[in-house]
């Protein structure tokens, strides 16, 4: 966790990817934030999520990323201590789907 601002880490998805990972962590009261290199949504590039799945399951280290289904990379850790283990949210309501921007 971050001491400044109490939040855990979340690796998120380049901002150009269609990802609502920032309002599903703040409107399901989920305390993480990605902090990464890329602006403005502190993603991170596809090479460096991988870097950073294959870094935490070296180190044994607890990881939360955004990723997406059907992608082959699910399948290099399957049946490993490193697999892939789903999240699912709530799904939202029709009046937060109206609000997303598209």
């Amino acid at each position: 966790a971050n001491p400044n601002t109490c939040r855990g880490h979340f690796v998120d998805a380049p901002c150009t990817w269609s990802t609502d990972a920032t309002q599903q962590l703040h409107w399901n009261e989920i305390h993480l934030e990605s902090r990464g290199p890329l602006k403005p949504n502190g993603g991170y590039s596809y090479g460096d999520m991988l870097d950073i799945w294959t870094a935490a399951n070296d180190t044994q280290s607890p990881v939360m990323m955004w990723w997406w289904r059907p992608d082959g990379t699910v399948q290099v850790w399957e049946g490993t201590g490193g697999a892939f283990q789903t999240v699912s949210l709530p799904e939202p309501t029709e009046t937060c789907q109206r609000a997303r921007i598209s």
